[in-house]
């Protein structure tokens, strides 16, 4: 018999190429619509899915990380010590900071929390990046021990995104969608044409012509099959 395509099983193929292959911006498309930001300005958008880490961090490990950093730890049972404390107690962080800070002591240090939320509460998660970026800016913490700090939440999932980045991931979506959907047209009218044809050969006979092995009557099967197809 005659080829028969199952246009649901090339469409699936297709669209499976198509995202296997896709590129960056793709990939930060999903991540956008996973932790619903799509619909968010772009500048906003960006800046939140900056601060994002794979997981959430486990507050034992920072207090560990902490004091083998010599940034923050209890030196006694009454005082805390290290780089971050220092800064503190010196005056020379911005008040915001300070505030920060304070909610990061209680989460780490005054048994508030059991994990530091910089994956499932995005507001927490974005307060606790520029928490940490100010900290770098400051001198405070290098740009190093910021990202052993995130390494313990399997790291930033998408570092240093911008708004131009968001809306080419927005575009490229659109684009591939596009085409996805062209690609299915063209499937459609395919499977269309070739079951035409298909019902045209039948009809003319063709398939008693290959049964018989009878090339003159294949000929006049085919020229029949264009007629009726015209």
């Amino acid at each position: 018999m005659f080829l028969c395509i199952n246009v649901y099983r090339s469409v699936r193929k297709f669209c499976a190429k198509h995202y296997l292959n896709m590129g960056a911006n793709m990939n930060l498309y999903y991540i956008l619509e996973q932790y619903n930001l799509l619909d968010l300005d772009n500048e906003l958008a960006a800046s939140i899915v900056s601060s994002i880490s794979q997981k959430d961090i486990a507050t034992d490990d920072i207090r560990t990380y902490f004091r083998e950093q010599l940034l923050w730890y209890w030196s006694n049972p009454q005082t805390m010590a290290g780089g971050i404390q220092t800064a503190i107690d010196s005056d020379a962080l911005p008040a915001e900071l300070t505030v920060a800070l304070g909610e990061m002591w209680s989460s780490l240090f005054g048994g508030s929390a059991t994990k530091l939320l910089t994956n499932s509460n995005l507001e927490i998660a974005k307060r606790i990046f520029d928490g940490m970026m100010a900290l770098v800016s400051v001198g405070v913490v290098t740009s190093a021990q910021c990202d052993g700090f995130y390494a313990f939440g399997g790291g930033l999932i998408a570092p240093n995104t911008t708004a131009a980045d968001v809306q080419q991931a927005k575009n490229d979506k659109a684009a591939q969608d596009a085409a996805d959907a062209a690609e299915i047209v063209r499937m459609e009218a395919e499977m269309e044409l070739r079951s035409d044809w298909d019902t045209a050969m039948v009809n003319a006979n063709a398939d008693v012509a290959f049964f018989n092995g009878d090339k003159d009557a294949l000929i006049v099967a085919i020229n029949a099959a264009i007629v009726a197809m015209g």
